[in-house]
């Protein structure tokens, strides 16, 4: 366990002083940013869950592809080991 100092005490001082001001200086910037409706961002959300449930949709036809392939693959694999 560390001692607090007089120059430990300093140096905590100066980094929450550090703190303060750049928390102050997100609220000038958050201050000038321009609000916006949530109404604009309704449309890109519905699209991204439309791209989603497209994504899914392609998974699940890959998913049987592969399913198709390794069970192929395996019965390639017992009539090479029966001709061996």
């Amino acid at each position: 366990m560390r001692k607090l100092t007089k120059e430990i005490l300093a140096q905590m001082i100066a980094q929450e002083r550090v703190k303060l001001n750049e928390e102050h200086d997100l609220q000038k910037v958050a201050a000038q940013t321009p609000e916006v409706d949530a109404d604009q961002f309704a449309g890109s959300l519905a699209n991204k869950i439309d791209y989603i449930k497209a994504l899914k949709i392609k998974e699940a036809k890959l998913q049987r592809s592969l399913q198709r392939i390794q069970e192929e693959t395996a019965r390639v694999k017992e009539v090479l080991m029966e001709e061996l």
